[in-house]
Order: C-alpha cells, then sequence, then structure tokens
C-alpha cells in the first residue's frame, strides 16, 4: 500500500469515542450546530479519527483565545482544502510532525488567514512582518497533549537565528551539487554567491540557457566533442 494512503487511513480512521476528548457531548452537539465539526448520522457512540480529534483541540485552543465560532468556520474552511501533496492542509500539518518531527505552527492574524509554517518559515514571519498581531498555536504540542504515545520530540532547524542572507548561504554550502562557491561582498556586506556545477553533458545547450536567470556556462572540448560542462549559478544575497 502506498505509505502515504495508509498513512491518511490511520489518521482518518474513527476510532475514539467522546472520552478521549477533554469536552462533553453537549459541547460536542453544539459544535456540530455551528457546523464546525460534522454531524454524525451512524448508529451507537460517534467515534472520532486522529483528525478529528486534533481539530477538536484546535477549536477549543482558539475559543480559549476568544475567537467566535464564526471565525473558527473561517479557519476550518483553509484547514480542510485540498492541498499539496494530495492532502488537506491539517493532514499535511499532521504528516509533518508524526513522520517528519518537524516543528509545524498554525499562524492566523486578524482577517482569520492561516499560514501553516515550519520553525524558520515562522521565525522569518515574524522578523518581515515584526509587530504584526497573530494567533500561534503548535500542532506538535496539539499532537503531544491527544497521542502522546505517536509524539516525537520536533527537529528544530539549525538556521534559526541566522538572517535571510546567511540562510541563502548555508543552504547553497550544504547543497553537493556545487563543486565551489564564490561569496562576492560590496561595501562591507555580503552581496552575492556563485555556486559552479558540473552539469550533464547531455544536456542541450538551450535548456541549460533556460535554467537559470543569472548564470555562466562553461564548455570544454576534446575532438571536437564537448566533455565538460561547469555552470556557475549566482545568487543574489
Amino acid at each position: 500500500m502506498d505509505k502515504q494512503k495508509e498513512f491518511l487511513d490511520q489518521i482518518n480512521t474513527k476510532q475514539f469515542t467522546v472520552q478521549v476528548l477533554d469536552i462533553s457531548r453537549r459541547l460536542v452537539s453544539h459544535w456540530q450546530e455551528e457546523q464546525l465539526i460534522e454531524f454524525y448520522h451512524g448508529e451507537g457512540w460517534r467515534k472520532f479519527s486522529i483528525t478529528e480529534v486534533l481539530w477538536i483541540d484546535i477549536i477549543a485552543t482558539l475559543r480559549a483565545f476568544g475567537m467566535s465560532n464564526g471565525h473558527i468556520r473561517e479557519v476550518k474552511t483553509q484547514l480542510f482544502k485540498s492541498g499539496q501533496p494530495k492532502m488537506k492542509v491539517l493532514e499535511k500539518a499532521i504528516f509533518d510532525v508524526l513522520i517528519h518531527q518537524t516543528p509545524i505552527y498554525l499562524a492566523i492574524d486578524r482577517q482569520r488567514n492561516l499560514q501553516v509554517l515550519n520553525d524558520l518559515e515562522y521565525i522569518n514571519l515574524l522578523k518581515e512582518k515584526e509587530g504584526v498581531h497573530l494567533i500561534t498555536l503548535s500542532m506538535n504540542k496539539i499532537v503531544g497533549d491527544n497521542f502522546n504515545q505517536l509524539f516525537s520530540t520536533p527537529k528544530f532547524n539549525a538556521m534559526l537565528g541566522l538572517s535571510k542572507q546567511e540562510q541563502v548561504l548555508m543552504e547553497m554550502v550544504r547543497n553537493k551539487q556545487y563543486t565551489s562557491l564564490t561569496i562576492k561582498k560590496k561595501n562591507g556586506a555580503l552581496d552575492r554567491i556563485e555556486g559552479t556545477e558540473r552539469m550533464d553533458t547531455e544536456k542541450r545547450i538551450f535548456e541549460l540557457l533556460r535554467g537559470g536567470k543569472f548564470q555562466d556556462i562553461v564548455l570544454k572540448q576534446e575532438n571536437g566533442k564537448i566533455v565538460c560542462v561547469n555552470r556557475t549559478i549566482k545568487q543574489k544575497l
């Protein structure tokens, strides 16, 4: 079975009763009426999936922050829309927390615009929009509070605290495709980085030319045949 499909089956199988929730059946019924959770039309006791349990915790947390039911419905629409790769946005967030141990945050602004961010993206958002008001929920804490047996300590990004220029620089340093890197400064500050890589000689020249906006391409020939193609990518910092 495809691993992604197997994962989605596991988190969307209804297997938990209301006892695992930190809310009453009466509140569950109320949130059904408010269209925050889906109505149950089956027989016997209602059961919930992992995804539903986590969503209900998100509802409770947003209510604790004072968000109205109407505004939570706006957040719900964004979390349950289809994203990539073939997962709903909330499913992808759960996948990243459980499978990759990625720190994941739900950041909601005053207009109820939702962003699902990893730790580095979240810090960069705060740097770019200094003073912005956000309600921020940690998906890792939500998962850990409800399913501690599935939870693993998140792996925080080693580039936290670096400037965007430094992050671009470190990403290129770690990229194994480059055989050499040249850092250029302007007025004492980082200006650009140039990375040279050896290209597949089977590629056509026009394909290489279309591959980047700022690049130098050097061809080496022996006996009239191209034996080496080096491309230098120029990245503004």
